[in-house]
């Protein structure tokens, strides 16, 4: 998988799926069965999500770079997918 998408996992039932670059601009964030929506950057790995004025995601990186987890509130916490 590049670098402009990363598979989640849930500690929930529900939730995002996907997080992609759009346009070389744009992370979208995706749900099965909805559709994308944007994250608008706040500061730092932290971001709103677009039209979800109670959503917020950052990201957290480990020391290499990589994304570790995600962390939505008030969704809950999405951990990347191992690739297979």
């Amino acid at each position: 998988m590049g670098p402009a998408a990363a598979r989640l996992r849930s500690r929930r039932a529900a939730g995002p799926d996907a997080v992609r670059l759009r346009r070389q601009r744009t992370l979208t964030v995706s749900e099965p069965g909805r559709p994308p929506l944007d994250l608008e950057p706040i500061g730092g790995l932290r971001f709103g999500v677009q039209d979800q004025p109670a959503v917020t995601a950052e990201f957290e990186l480990d020391d290499n770079g990589t994304v570790t987890r995600l962390i939505a509130q008030p969704l809950g916490i999405f951990l990347p997918k191992e690739e297979s």
